[in-house]
């Protein structure tokens, strides 16, 4: 084999090396991350359902860049199931990364205690992650009100 089928072999090699990096590279991952955080205190237990999505791809001019989606779905559940009229709910949640707030004049509770909310909060900003804790407040029944914490837990 001459000096010039081996320059051409290597050059045939290393085109596909190269074509599969940038083909490997372009894929990005859209996989749905959840992570349920929990918690409770005497009166009120709190699931927030905070689902997320991020990758990063090979944009214009091949710079890298991020994107990020999330979601946070929260459900409060009253402990004393029996008692269904809680009149006016405040409650809000924070975290290192936001917060919400609400308040419900006539808030709807089931036979079970549930009280679901119909919407949720959303963006692209920053991310939580299964390190952090949202902080929850809630206040019910003409000034009866518990702060507690809800961290990540397994579903």
């Amino acid at each position: 084999m001459g000096k010039t089928m081996g320059k051409y072999l290597f050059m045939m090699l290393l085109t596909a090396l190269l074509t599969l990096f940038v083909v490997l590279c372009h894929k990005t991952n859209n996989t749905e991350n959840v992570i349920y955080f929990t918690g409770q205190s005497d009166n009120w237990k709190a699931v927030i359902v905070y689902t997320y999505q991020e990758s990063w791809s090979i944009g214009k001019n091949n710079t890298w860049q991020y994107h990020s989606v999330d979601q946070e779905r929260p459900l409060l559940k009253y402990k004393n199931a029996g008692n269904r009229e809680i009149g006016q709910l405040e409650w809000e949640y924070s975290s290192q990364v936001e917060s919400e707030s609400a308040t419900d004049n006539d808030p709807k509770v089931d036979r079970f205690g549930h009280i679901f909310f119909p919407g949720y909060s959303g963006g692209n900003g920053a991310l939580m992650r299964a390190d952090g804790y949202y902080t929850m407040t809630v206040q019910w029944d003409g000034g009866k009100k518990e702060t507690f914490k809800l961290v990540a837990s397994e579903k």
